[in-house]
């Protein structure tokens, strides 16, 4: 029986002196990066893929006085006759 007392007292005291577990780590929350917002493309008309035209000379035949690189389609008499001045 004084053994069996003794090995008890030994556990006990083995126990009480055993150090406490660790706390589970906590996981540190890690800020997420908002996201970039990208703004909405605007839609695209065909006219955007569409070249200048190139202007006339001046002395050139021309209709309309965007044709003409002085931007002035000068019409005598005879319409036929319009030349860039």
């Amino acid at each position: 029986m004084q053994l069996y007392k003794l090995a008890v007292l030994f556990l006990s005291s083995a126990v009480l002196a055993a150090p406490a577990p660790a706390p589970a780590p906590v996981p540190v929350p890690v800020p997420v990066p908002a996201p970039v917002a990208v703004p909405a493309a605007a839609p695209e008309s065909p006219d955007v893929f569409q070249r200048a035209p190139l202007c006339f000379k001046k002395g050139s035949h021309c209709e309309h006085n965007d044709e003409c690189c002085t931007n002035r389609c000068l019409v005598p008499n005879d319409p036929r006759k319009a030349y860039c001045g």
